[in-house]
């Protein structure tokens, strides 16, 4: 029997392994925005053709695309739509691996000088 995850128009098969690297609800607010959201597709996809792939592997593919949003945005507007999805209003209210992901990703920005908010036009 086959374990699919079918996200708005997108089949990927292996939910089971896809659900353990992702806290509790998040394949929910993935299937909300995988309509318009092409990143999304693309990391679901990304999962789903690479079915060796170890946890942590899947965590740094993550990360790497986390970083790509904070160089567009800053890191707290990142950090505030972090906090918006998982109804948390600070970042100890998140889920341990969001939030030491989290933790980890601003080190980095702070490092990179991507603290502030972008504007956006």
């Amino acid at each position: 029997m086959h374990n699919y995850v079918h996200t708005k128009g997108y089949i990927y098969t292996n939910r089971d392994r896809l659900t353990q690297y992702l806290p509790d609800g998040y394949l929910k607010v993935l299937d909300e925005i995988s309509l318009n959201d092409t990143e999304t597709k693309s990391f679901l996809e990304w999962v789903n053709n690479h079915p060796d792939l170890s946890e942590e592997d899947i965590e740094n593919q993550i990360i790497e695309m986390d970083k790509f949003q904070i160089e567009g945005q800053g890191f707290e507007n990142f950090k505030r739509q972090r906090l918006t999805i998982y109804h948390a209003q600070t970042i100890e209210h998140l889920p341990e691996k969001v939030k030491l992901r989290l933790e980890k990703l601003q080190s980095w920005a702070t490092e990179k000088g991507l603290i502030e908010n972008k504007e956006s036009f």
